[in-house]
Order: structure tokens, then C-alpha cells, then sequence
């Protein structure tokens, strides 16, 4: 449950800063950046399906912690990863 919390601040934190950088940019630039993200949310997509094979996504990462992981470890951990 505190992972899904994690996920959820770092995807709003990384929105509103996305937005603040490009609140500046031409409207092209941000056309091309929106374009590109769709493509990667259509590639994640097809990747899901199975219908597209991505080598680097079926590896395996592990992270060992030599200490005892708490609430405050696992959200800083989750916000890494993201």
C-alpha cells in the first residue's frame, strides 16, 4: 500500500514539473513532446500484449538493503525506481 502512495507522489511531482518546464516552450515543441510520449505509452502497451519484445525490460534487478527497510525507505526506494 505505501508503494502505490510512492508511485502516485512521483508520477503527480514529475507531471507538475514536466508542465512547469515546458509552460515556456513554443507550442511545436510541446506537440513533439506529447507525440513522443505517446509512443512510449503505445510501446509499453504492446510490450504488455506481448506482441513487441524489449530485451532490457526481462532482466532481473535486485537491490539488498543491509539495513532494516521502514515506511520512509520503502517510498524513497519507490520514488528511485520510478
Amino acid at each position: 500500500m505505501v508503494k502505490s502512495y510512492g508511485i502516485s507522489v512521483v508520477f503527480s511531482l514529475l507531471g507538475v514539473l514536466l508542465s512547469t518546464v515546458l509552460i515556456g516552450v513554443s507550442n511545436d515543441l510541446r506537440l513533439w513532446v506529447s507525440r513522443l510520449g505517446g509512443i512510449i505509452i503505445i510501446v509499453f502497451g504492446l510490450y504488455l500484449l506481448g506482441l513487441l519484445w524489449i530485451g532490457f525490460l526481462n532482466r532481473e534487478h535486485k537491490l539488498k538493503a543491509k539495513f532494516s527497510i521502514s515506511y520512509v525507505a520503502s517510498f524513497v526506494f519507490g520514488a528511485a525506481l520510478q
